[in-house]
C-alpha cells in the first residue's frame, strides 16, 4: 500500500508546530522550489496530465458553482477580448464547466468546447444546456495536443488553465497553431509577482493546494513566452481579486489538505513573508490577493 503523502495525511498539533518551524527555516533561504520538491516531488504517484484529470474530476462541482469562477465581469471580459461575432467559429481551451463557453456561444455561430477531463465536459453540456444552447460542440483533448486542423478557430480563448501546463509555450502555440491568421487569443490566467523568492513561496502555495498546479508565471515572462512565437500582442488587462482561505481551499473538495496548506500559511506569516499575495494570515478567516491578466494576442 502507498504511504500516504504528506498533504494528505491529518497533522497532530505536535507535528504541525514541527513542520511550521522548519519552514520558517527555509523561508530564510532563496531556494524554495527545492524545499516544495521535497514536499510533493512532482514524479510522485501520477504522471502530470493524471492528476489534472484526478484533480478537476474531484473539484469539478465545486468550481463550477464557485463564485470566483461564475463572476460575470471576468466572463465578459473574456467573451469581448476576443472580438466574437454571428459568423465566428470559436475554441474554448480547457473550458472546464463551460462557464465561459456559454457567454461565448451567445455571441458565436459555433463554439467547441474543450477539455482533458470528462466530468468538467460533462458539466459543460449541462450548463450549455440548461442555458438553451445548440451551437456548442464538445471535444475531449489536450491543449498542448488540440485535435483540430490549422486554421480552423476565428478566436480561441483559454481561461485559469495556463499555471496548469508543464510547459506553458506549447499550449499557447496549439491555440496559434489552430486559429486563423488575424484571430484573436485570449489568455486569463492567475499570475504571480515579479520577485522571485516571493513567487516561489505564492506557487508553494498553490501547488500545496492543488498538485496539478504547476507555476503561474509573472507577467513579464508570460509576454516573453508569447514574444517567441509569431503572434502580435494586442491588449493586456487585468484585475485583482481578494480571496478567503475557506472558499479557495473548499474548491479542492479534498477534505484535510486545507490544514496542512494552512500551516503553511501560518509559517510564512510568522517569518514575515506575504508570498506577494498579500496574505494575511488568521487561520481559516486568512485573506490573500490573487493577480489575474487578461491578454489578447494576433496570430499573424
Amino acid at each position: 500500500m502507498r504511504r500516504p503523502l504528506l498533504r494528505e495525511a491529518t497533522l497532530p498539533y505536535a507535528m504541525r508546530n514541527t513542520i511550521i518551524c522548519f519552514i520558517i527555516q527555509r523561508c530564510k533561504q532563496i531556494t524554495l522550489f527545492d524545499f516544495l520538491k521535497e514536499l510533493h516531488p512532482k514524479g510522485s504517484h501520477l504522471q502530470h496530465k493524471d492528476r489534472i484529470q484526478q484533480e478537476f474530476a474531484t473539484q469539478s462541482e465545486t468550481l463550477a458553482s464557485s463564485p470566483f469562477f461564475t463572476q460575470d465581469e471576468s466572463i465578459d471580459k473574456i467573451v469581448a477580448a476576443a472580438g466574437i461575432n454571428a459568423s465566428s467559429v470559436v475554441l474554448d481551451a480547457c473550458c472546464g464547466p463551460g462557464l465561459v463557453t456559454a457567454g461565448a456561444a451567445e455571441k458565436a455561430g459555433k463554439v467547441i468546447a474543450l477539455d482533458l477531463t470528462e466530468k468538467m465536459l460533462d458539466l459543460a453540456r449541462a450548463h450549455c444546456s440548461d442555458t438553451g444552447l445548440t451551437n456548442v460542440e464538445f471535444a475531449c483533448g489536450d491543449i498542448e495536443n488540440i485535435p483540430f486542423d490549422d486554421n480552423t478557430f476565428d478566436a480561441s480563448m483559454c481561461r485559469f488553465a495556463i499555471h496548469h501546463l508543464e510547459d506553458p509555450i506549447k499550449g499557447i502555440s496549439e491555440m496559434m497553431r489552430v486559429t486563423k491568421p488575424g484571430g484573436k487569443i485570449v489568455i486569463a490566467d492567475l499570475v504571480t509577482c515579479e520577485n522571485r523568492a516571493d513567487a516561489a513561496l505564492h506557487n508553494a502555495l498553490e501547488t500545496l493546494r492543488d498538485p496539478s498546479h504547476t507555476r503561474a508565471l509573472p507577467v513579464s515572462e508570460l509576454l516573453a513566452l508569447c514574444e517567441k512565437l509569431n503572434v502580435e500582442k494586442t491588449s493586456i488587462d487585468g484585475w485583482k481579486t481578494q480571496r478567503g482561505f475557506g472558499e479557495w481551499i473548499k474548491i479542492t473538495n479534498t477534505p484535510g489538505r486545507g490544514e496542512l496548506v494552512q500551516s503553511v500559511m501560518e509559517a510564512f506569516s510568522l517569518a514575515g513573508r506575504s508570498a506577494g499575495i498579500d496574505l494575511k494570515f488568521a487561520g481559516p478567516d486568512s485573506t490573500f490577493v490573487h493577480t489575474i491578466c487578461l491578454l489578447t494576442l494576433t496570430v499573424r
